[in-house]
């Protein structure tokens, strides 16, 4: 089973924006989106 410093539901803009921040604190980051990244 994978852990993660940050799991980030949702891939819209502001979980994006989330999961990069963490990933520049040098987090381990994962993201979960059902659709396509990016939002509206």
């Amino acid at each position: 089973m994978e852990q993660f410093d940050l799991f980030v539901i949702g891939g819209g803009m502001a979980g994006l924006s989330a999961a990069n921040r963490g990933a520049d604190l040098d987090a381990r980051v994962g993201l979960a989106e059902f659709d396509i990244l990016g939002g509206t």
